[in-house]
């Protein structure tokens, strides 16, 4: 995100990775889909208005994409919420190609400018806990 990819082409990126096809499958639904982000990202199942309203914009808005409502749901206040102590704390990630393990905390990425790059660092760390979910 730093180098200047949007949050709707990383979600693209993701939505046609293996790791996606794991998590939700083949040829599945506008309906699944939502299920799954609801799921995967809030840690929730959805609720009865918010999963008519959000399969009314898969319906009657455009704009409205896999990768945009992926992007929204990782931008929405309550997932900004859920993962806002991970944040300031830090996120432990392993990896199953490496034994290491990073904690990745803005003074280990070595940030500079606070305001900036601190911008930078939220983007980055909410998708990894997506990511992770």
């Amino acid at each position: 995100l730093k180098s200047g990819m949007k949050l709707e082409e990383v979600s693209a990126r993701f939505i046609d990775s293996a790791e996606f096809r794991s998590l939700y499958g083949f040829g599945v639904s506008d309906g699944q889909f939502l299920t799954k982000l609801y799921n995967n990202v809030l840690h929730r199942d959805p609720d009865a208005n918010g999963y008519a309203w959000w399969m009314d914009q898969f319906k009657t808005n455009p704009e409205k994409t896999w990768e945009k409502v992926l992007a929204d749901f990782s931008e929405s206040i309550e997932n900004k919420n859920n993962v806002a102590d991970d944040i300031d704390n830090g996120i432990s990630y392993s990896s199953d190609y490496s034994a290491s393990v990073a904690q990745l905390t803005p003074q280990a990425m070595q940030i500079e400018d606070p305001i900036v790059d601190l911008i930078g660092y939220n983007d980055l760390t909410n998708d990894l806990l997506w990511l992770m979910g």
